[in-house]
């Protein structure tokens, strides 16, 4: 019973340290009422100005180029610890609801979202700025099945730092604000074309071949079948673009 209890315990201390040794990403979304995008802009402008300038409260704005969402505004609260939502932030929430809220015609709630840093690639670096654009892709995994989608991605960012991808990589995963099954996957990247390279790809070779020689003969396939399996569904490309004059560092 005594060797029950002390296992028991570490378990609980390695669960614990799991659950405490990941990054946070909360994100909210935020179109402009209305005939009033330059009053909106300029107003989320003189608030992230006053409250969100410096590494501790940097703020990261993105507008979405495409699809239904054109013209919204994507801010993000980035790398962040759970002590992070035992602050107080009511002196900045009010200041948005009273000067920025007035101009929002629609919004989301909060959305907290959790980095896998294992399936992450050039995007762990704090001190770099984002990308100018980003792709934004969706999923919904099936219950039960995240191991089978999780092992793809992140074998991708392994095979994306052994072979010198140029762009960001990284993958979410929503934990509260939003179903808790949904990922998102962003790849960034500064110009359309060119820019996502692969700088130590052997000569003729593409992405299925380089991870059958990383993973073993036949990887590739099963892995990408197996990860598409687990899909419940998934969502078309959304384009971002960072918008440094609503941001941290502006």
């Amino acid at each position: 019973m005594k060797k029950l209890i002390v296992l028991l315990v570490l378990f609980s201390i390695g669960v614990q340290g799991q659950v405490w040794d990941r990054e946070y990403w909360v994100s909210f979304t935020y179109k402009a009422a209305k005939g009033q995008e330059a009053a909106f802009e300029k107003a989320v402008k003189e608030k992230t100005k006053k409250f969100n300038q410096t590494p501790e409260n940097a703020i990261f704005t993105f507008e979405i180029m495409n699809g239904e969402n054109t013209g919204t505004l994507w801010r993000f609260v980035p790398r962040k610890t759970r002590a992070f939502f035992d602050q107080d932030s009511s002196k900045e929430l009010n200041y948005w609801s009273k000067n920025v809220g007035p101009y929002v015609g629609e919004e989301s709630g909060q959305v907290v979202w959790i980095r896998y840093l294992n399936a992450s690639h050039n995007f762990d670096n704090p001190n770099r700025m984002p990308k100018k654009y980003y792709r934004v892709t969706t999923y919904f995994v099936k219950p039960g099945q995240t191991d089978h989608f999780m092992l793809l991605q992140e074998r991708l960012a392994k095979l994306s730092t052994a072979y010198g991808f140029t762009g960001e990589r990284a993958l979410f995963r929503a934990e509260s604000g939003d179903n808790p099954r949904k990922f998102m996957s962003v790849l960034g990247y500064d110009a359309h074309e060119g820019d996502m390279k692969w700088t130590q790809r052997p000569e003729g070779k593409m992405v299925p071949e380089m991870y059958d020689d990383m993973f073993g003969d036949g990887a590739w396939e099963t892995d990408f079948q197996a990860a598409n399996e687990a899909l419940e569904t998934w969502q078309l490309r959304e384009r971002i673009m960072f918008r440094p004059d609503l941001s941290f560092g502006m």
